[in-house]
């Protein structure tokens, strides 16, 4: 068992490649991956609520609740921004 946790960085994701090698580097291929084995840890600042937001559609409450989630994940500390392709 190898636990791997980066420090003093951080990344927005939605997907994560799970790629093993042996001690040569070469690709493990005998091995089924289990999503399991893997496990994010959400970091963002600690910020008071002000308020809530719910009504009656479904569509509209995930909005509501991704928005907030987006907003927890640009404000680590500092705020920062999404950086356009330029």
């Amino acid at each position: 068992k190898a636990i791997w946790e980066p420090l003093f960085t951080f990344h927005g994701f939605r997907y994560v490649e799970l790629k093993l090698e042996d001690e040569q580097g070469q690709p493990v291929t005998d091995i089924a991956v289990d999503a399991g084995w893997v496990t994010g840890v959400v970091l963002y600042a600690r910020m008071a609520v002000h308020g809530e937001f719910d009504c009656s559609h479904e569509l509209v409450n995930q909005l509501q609740h991704n928005i907030v989630w987006g907003q927890k994940s640009n404000f680590l500390e500092v705020p920062t921004d999404c950086p356009l392709t330029r």
